[in-house]
This record gives structure tokens, C-alpha cells and sequence, in this order.
């Protein structure tokens, strides 16, 4: 960055300062990137989209942090985007994409430079290379980037532990404000390019080159602070991924709603039920009651209001979404909302007061046992999502194990995963699909990925039950996956929200935060727990009496399962 600084005479007033590249600077305090799209071509800006994230990952001039990949797009999207015919944006594609060096050109490499598929779950699609708008030279010279296997570290991502992407040396431009349309455009180009390259499934996306041509027009137009967050949560829901939920920002967080009700909803037999409440006093005031059917808020029914939501809802199933959905539904920037209810066969309306908003709330899943642990004389009661802390007792004389994964677990599961005394020799429960770093684009299975082993025999001899719903998700998933590949288990409940395999993180611009699941997970099958969620053996939803009664119809199967009737 050059700047230029004019002085007076004694040196003691700085009287002018010029950022040449405002991408590193600001204006005031907004920071620009001094890119101006007169025309919008969306085939263009599809195709810049597309080229600028294969050398940002294959070019090996580029992998190596030779340039400032995000300045490099802001002057592509200056030059080429504004080109006034095909063949002017032809020529200057191929600039572009000659000025970062020369490649040895591969004569034989395919289109997209397929490589065989054994022991790959996902292979990188480079078809669009051979669009119309891609002349001959630009074709050859991308083909021969991509046929040629990536070496040395990338500046830009490196491979976890897990197996999945870690990305590296991205600015996050932590203070950009209302991002102008270049940080739009970049946004938008870098979290495209992270899904293409780095999500393993990507096939259960929605067609992420319609996406892109859906989002390309809408980046471009001008958005506040707000509206570009909104957008983008938008674009996190095309993946599918219950993962893609996470954001850190309090913006955010606030226009979702400082306070809210201290209840908890559910869809139960297709109605929205209050299935907790999470405050004596709004008991004592009968403000709602569990049991009590929502009908509206404010004037709206809750079909309405999804119907406006489900957009923003990022998503692995409709269960999933719906439940999301519900549990932001109580949160609100006013103190008091109108509800409309039934109870009891009857409609009532009430003005309920609002709380401050407390953090802890939203981690609350449905309504657990207390007990982080029971103990009967046959039968160990596991709760592995409780806040309370797990004391294992001797458990190999127990008949029965039931083992509640129905929400986030706790800390104290690592613990209980390594009990040897459950675990016959060896145990596979799960297979995994990891980033290729020589390839990126392509998942390579591992066989062994979620594999152990004791070197002896199976000490414990009893039944295990797993208890899910749809609050069981990603690693409760997995230990779910985990126990029921044990002898003599069964899983009891309802569907999971069909989302496994560990997280990758992504800093957008704006100082944004979201993720995606990096690592796929599979039974040793092949068979899918994205979007479907983990294989249930007795299926058991709690009814709306069940939860007027207070009863937990799912705990009270696993008790039957070991002859016990609470």
C-alpha cells in the first residue's frame, strides 16, 4: 500500500493522507473497495466467480500467498466484469489469468480432469470450463492447472485433524460496516468457492450454480449492515446444513430479539405446543402452560410466520428447521406479545410479559430427566446431554444401560465413549469423507475413521438403549452412531436432525461467522446420515397428552424395553 504523506514546512502537521488501494484503507471509517459495476453481467460475474476461487486453491503461484487474492478480485470485477462484448471479456479473461504466471501445459488432460473414483466419495466438477465464454487458451491453460496435483502447503487452507478445511490468512475486515458491492461480491465469491471445494455434501445442496447465478444480482444491490445479513443467511440455507446456523455476531442476535418467552415449543401432533416452561412464575401467573396449543402472535398465525421464516432457517431436514423455527419464535424486540391459545378445547388470548434475554436458554433442548444418572438395581440411566456432571458407578453387572442422547452432550461423554468394558475387540461404527489436499474439490473415504478397539472381549453382557429426537444432533449423532454398533442395542425415538461430522468455521467480511459440516459421516455402509439422520429401531413421538401429562413416553419405552414400569 503506498501512501503519501504531505507535511508542512517544520514537519509538524500532517496535512494530507491517500490511500491508493481504500481495500486496506477506509473513508472516515468505512472501509471500500473502490470497485464500481456499471453493468451487471451475471454470466460474466459467474464465471470470474468461478475462476478466481480454482486458482485461489490449484494455481500454484497463488497457493503459495504470492498475491492478495481478495485485491485481485476487486480489480477482475473493475476490468472484466465491465467488458462491453464476449469477445473483449474473452481477451480479458485471458490476461487475467496469464498474469499470475506460467503454467506447463498438460495436453492430455481431460474436461474437469476427472480422476478415478475409487475410494472417492466426491470428485471436483470442472465442466463449466467448457462454456462458450471460456476461449480456447483460457480452456487449456485452466485444464492443465487443475490435472496437476497440488503440492506444498496452501496458503489459504489446510486439512484438520478431522479431515476437514481450515481456512487460513483470510482478512475479515472485522470493521467494513455496510459492505460496498466489491466486499458484497467477495462475500459471495469466497463462501461459493469454500462450498465447492471444501463441503462433502455438496450433492445434497441445492444446485449450487443456480445459486450462484440467484445471488449474484442480489449482491449487487446496495444493503445495510442488516439487509447483507439477512442476505446472507439466505445463502447459508442452500446447503441444507443445520451446521450453517452458527453466527457470531450480536447484530444479529439482537434483531432476532433481546427477550423472550421463557417456554419451549414443539410440533406435536401437528400442532405447536408449549412443551416447558422454564420460569415458576409464569406457571404461577398461568401465563401458558405446557400442553397450550399457539395459535398467534401479535395477530399472526405461526404457519404465517414460517412461512416468512423459513428462509433464514438453515436447515439438514424440515423436522430440523421446523424446531429451529420454534425456538426462536419466542424471542422478540418487544416486551409484551399478544398470544392466542387453546387449552383444554378453548381460545383464549393473553398479554404476555417478555424476559431479558438469557443466553443459557437457548441451549435448553425438550424436557430431560433432572438426573444426570438413576441407578436401579438392574438398570443404569445415562444422561449424557444433562448440565450436571456424570459419576459412573459399576455398570458391567447392570441388565440394561439406557444412555439419553436427546440434546447436546456434555463434556463428561468422552469419559463414558471410553469404557472398554462395552466395546467387543474392535468396533467400525462409522465411515468418514475427508478433503483431498492434493485435489481440492474431492472427499476421500475412511475406512477407518471412526474405528475401536480393546483386544478383549466385551465385559459388559447386557441391552442398550439409546434414547434421540430431533434434538440429537452432530456429535450427539455420532456418539449415537457409536452405541448402537454395540451387541445387544437398540435405539428408541424419533428422528435426528441429520447432522454429523465436525465443523468447519468461515470468516466472512463484516467480521461474520458461520460454518458448514467439513467432514462426511456414513455407517460403515455407505448409507447417508446427513438429512435423514441416524437409523431408528422403535420409533416413539410424544403425543400432546404425553406432554399435559408430563410424560416421557420415550424414556417409559426404554423402561419397558428392560422390564421396567415406571
Amino acid at each position: 500500500m503506498k501512501i503519501y504523506l504531505i507535511f508542512c514546512r517544520y514537519n509538524l502537521l500532517v496535512c494530507m493522507l491517500i490511500f491508493l488501494f481504500a481495500c486496506e484503507g477506509a473513508v472516515g471509517e468505512q472501509i471500500v473497495s473502490q470497485v464500481e459495476i456499471r453493468n451487471l453481467n451475471v454470466k460474466y460475474l459467474s464465471i470470474i466467480c468461478k475462476t478466481w476461487g480454482l486458482m485461489k486453491y490449484y494455481h500454484p503461484n497463488v497457493i503459495s500467498g504470492q498475491y492478495d487474492w481478495d485485491k485481485e478480485l476487486f480489480h477482475a470485477l473493475n476490468k472484466i466484469s465491465q467488458s462491453s462484448s464476449d469477445s473483449e471479456f474473452q481477451k480479458n479473461l485471458l490476461d487475467w489469468i496469464k498474469s499470475y504466471g506460467p503454467i506447463n501445459i498438460n495436453d492430455k488432460a481431460d474436461k474437469g480432469n476427472n480422476p478415478t473414483k475409487i475410494n472417492a466419495k466426491i470428485i471436483p466438477d470442472f465442466s463449466w470450463i467448457e462454456t462458450e465464454l471460456i476461449p480456447d487458451e483460457s480452456r487449456v491453460i485452466l485444464k492443465s492447472i487443475v490435472s496437476q496435483q497440488v503440492t506444498g502447503t496452501s496458503y489459504y487452507v489446510n486439512k484438520t485433524i478431522a479431515g476437514g478445511a481450515q481456512f487460513t490468512n483470510e482478512k475479515v475486515y472485522e470493521n467494513l460496516g455496510q459492505p460496498d458491492v466489491g466486499f458484497r461480491f467477495l462475500t459471495l465469491f469466497r463462501y461459493w468457492n469454500y462450498i465447492e471445494y471444501f463441503y462433502p455434501y455438496k450433492y445434497l445442496a441445492q444446485d449450487w450454480d443456480t445459486v450462484l447465478e440467484e445471488f449474484i444480482p442480489l449482491m449487487y444491490k446496495s444493503w445495510d449492515e442488516m439487509e447483507y445479513r439477512k442476505l446472507l443467511w439466505r445463502l447459508f440455507t442452500k446447503i441444507n446444513d443445520s451446521h450453517a446456523n452458527l453466527i457470531t455476531d450480536s447484530l444479529w442476535r439482537n434483531f432476532k430479539g433481546v427477550y423472550h418467552l421463557p417456554i419451549k415449543l414443539s410440533k406435536v401432533d401437528n400442532r405447536n405446543i408449549v412443551i416447558d416452561v422454564y420460569d415458576d412464575d409464569y406457571v404461577q401467573k398461568e401465563y401458558l402452560l405446557p400442553g397450550d396449543e399457539i395459535i398467534m402472535i401479535d395477530g399472526i398465525t405461526l404457519d404465517s410466520l414460517f412461512q416468512i421464516a423459513k428462509d433464514y432457517i438453515p436447515a439438514s431436514n424440515y423436522r430440523t428447521k421446523y424446531r429451529d423455527f420454534l425456538l426462536d419464535l419466542v424471542r422478540s424486540n418487544k416486551k409484551e406479545l399478544s398470544i392466542n391459545y387453546v387449552r383444554n378445547g378453548m381460545s383464549y388470548t393473553k398479554k404476555c410479559t417478555l424476559k431479558k434475554n438469557d443466553e443459557n436458554y437457548f441451549f435448553h433442548r425438550l424436557p430431560i430427566p433432572e438426573l444426570s444418572f438413576m441407578d436401579f438395581d438392574s438398570i443404569a440411566y445415562i444422561n449424557l446431554v444433562s448440565r450436571k456432571a456424570v459419576v459412573l458407578p459399576e455398570l458391567i453387572n447392570k441388565k440394561i444401560i439406557i444412555i439419553d442422547l436427546r440434546g447436546s452432550i456434555s463434556n463428561s461423554v468422552e469419559n463414558f465413549l471410553g469404557m472398554p468394558e462395552l466395546i467387543p475387540f474392535s468396533v467400525q461404527f462409522a465411515i468418514s469423507s475427508e478433503i483431498d489436499n492434493h485435489m481440492p474439490g474431492r472427499f476421500i473415504i475412511n475406512e477407518k475413521a471412526a474405528t475401536i478397539s480393546t483386544n478383549k472381549d466385551c465385559r459388559f453382557k447386557g441391552k442398550i438403549v439409546i434414547l434421540v429426537n430431533e434434538f440429537t444432533q452432530s456429535s450427539s449423532e455420532f456418539m449415537s452412531m457409536f452405541y448402537q454398533s454395540l451387541p445387544n442395542s437398540i435405539v428408541v425415538g424419533s428422528q435426528t436432525a441429520g447432522t454429523d461430522g465436525n465443523m468447519t468455521f468461515v470468516n466472512l467480511p463484516g467480521g461474520i461467522k458461520t460454518g458448514f459440516t467439513g467432514v462426511g459421516v456414513f455407517y460403515p455402509d455407505g448409507s447417508e446420515t446427513q438429512e435423514v439422520g441416524i437409523k431408528i429401531d422403535r420409533y416413539v413421538e410424544q403425543s400432546l397428552e404425553d406432554f399435559i401429562e408430563g410424560r416421557d413416553t420415550q424414556l417409559e419405552m426404554a423402561l419397558q424395553i428392560s422390564g421396567i414400569n415406571k
